[in-house]
């Protein structure tokens, strides 16, 4: 069963609201019905129009009356916590409700659990408005809802996925099998949280040509653990340990451990909307190869430290997300890596949007790299990594939406 509420952070769960609303479909486009304009990148438009019929949709939030901005994030559970800020120009008119997806839920109980929040939190803003008698609550439940968690968990917060696939591509002169299995096991409290990862991969090319056969071979697989303890609303520490092998790498077998603490300038309660972080990370890793190294090396121990910059913010002008990272060998500090990443989307003015995404390494780590000339097929199917001093990856897209205002007449014919 999901919740909804009015509030953030721990005052929540006051009324469990099980409803329905409904709405003549002839109110579409009616001058006094509220113009609603719908902010969400994972929302199936086509269902919550023809479900919510008592507003207007509008393509543009500079159309609109209400601007419903949607985010969403993993609960610890496996499920999904859906926020819906209702933003207005007119003072106390803004709100936000929250309702949660319990773990497994079919596409269609995911999109009515939305509906049921979007269709509550527009009720404020239907009243005055001659749709206000267009619906109807079926059902309210008045009793409190303390959580959706039973009072004994006998999991203990304990949460497990397994997963697995085998793919086989075929053709006359060329075939691929790929075969992948992980586990991952968590707990997340508010004190804790606790996370690990198992995974494996395996494939196998081959080509045929003129009595000829060529098979290249990959694997890679290892184990991750983190444990982070909660600090207060802004800091937090935790530490991390890792195995792992992989043949493009040359890593026949990678030992880390990184102990971790991190600071975040807002309080942890708005990260649905915006967070700024600062990580620091360092520890010791050990590794041995497959093949020697250019360094001449068969096995080598290291010392690493790290420091990261997070920014992710959702506004109703877009939404921003960065990431810069900066690590060296210690104290070897001309052994290092410089990463760079961002996405931005922007909504500059009526219907135009623009759309930028960048990386960029500057590398001067690559102490892993097999001495001597990479074979042919390794080099073709990409099967080892290939010296280089940088990385670098740019999209820019515009965007320009122009035509009627309203969008509200669902059609799915062919």
């Amino acid at each position: 069963m999901h919740l909804l509420s009015r509030c953030s952070g721990r005052l929540c769960w006051v009324l469990l609201l099980l409803f329905a609303i409904t709405a003549d479909t002839s109110t579409a486009q009616d001058v006094n019905a509220r113009r609603v304009f719908l902010d969400c990148q994972f929302c199936d438009d086509d269902f919550v129009r023809r479900e919510v019929t008592f507003v207007d949709w509008v393509r543009d939030r500079a159309d609109a009356d209400v601007h419903v901005l949607v985010t969403s994030q993993r609960t610890a559970s496996g499920g999904r916590a859906y926020q819906l800020a209702f933003l207005t120009a007119e003072p106390g008119r803004s709100d936000t409700l929250r309702t949660t997806v319990e773990p497994n839920s079919t596409d269609y109980r995911r999109r009515a659990v939305f509906v049921e929040a979007l269709k509550l939190g527009l009720v404020p803003h239907v009243l005055g408005t001659p749709q206000m008698h267009q619906l109807r609550i079926e059902q309210v439940a008045t009793e409190r809802e303390e959580a959706n968690v039973p009072d004994k968990d006998p999991w203990d917060s304990w949460v497990f996925e397994i997963e697995g696939g085998v793919s086989v591509d075929r053709e006359q002169q060329q075939k691929e099998l790929d075969i992948d299995a992980d586990f991952s096991a968590r707990r997340i409290t508010e004190a804790w949280r606790i996370r690990s990862f198992f995974w494996g991969n395996y494939e196998r090319e081959s080509f045929e040509d003129n009595a000829k056969s060529l098979d290249s071979d990959a694997h890679s697989g290892g184990a991750w653990m983190m444990a982070v303890k909660s600090l207060g609303p802004h800091w937090s520490a935790g530490v991390a340990t890792s195995i792992r092998a992989d043949t493009y790498d040359n890593i026949q077998r990678r030992f880390q451990m990184e102990p971790a603490v991190e600071y975040s300038y807002w309080d942890y309660a708005e990260a649905e909307r915006r967070e700024l972080l600062f990580i620091y990370r360092t520890g010791p890793r050990y590794t041995t190869y497959i093949d020697t190294t250019i360094f001449n090396k068969i096995a080598e121990p290291h010392w690493r430290q790290e420091l990261e910059v997070r920014l992710n913010s959702t506004q109703p002008w877009g939404s921003a997300d960065f990431d810069v990272e900066a690590s060296h060998f210690l104290p070897d500090i001309k052994r290092y890596r410089l990463e760079m990443r961002g996405q931005l989307s922007l909504r500059l003015f009526r219907g135009f949007s623009l759309n930028l995404n960048a990386s960029f390494e500057r590398v001067n780590d690559q102490v892993n790299l097999v001495r001597g000339n990479v074979s042919t097929e390794d080099l073709l199917l990409r099967r080892r990594e290939l010296e280089t001093d940088y990385r670098a990856d740019v999209r820019i897209g515009l965007g320009y939406t122009f035509g009627s205002l309203y969008n509200n007449v669902v059609n799915t014919r062919l």
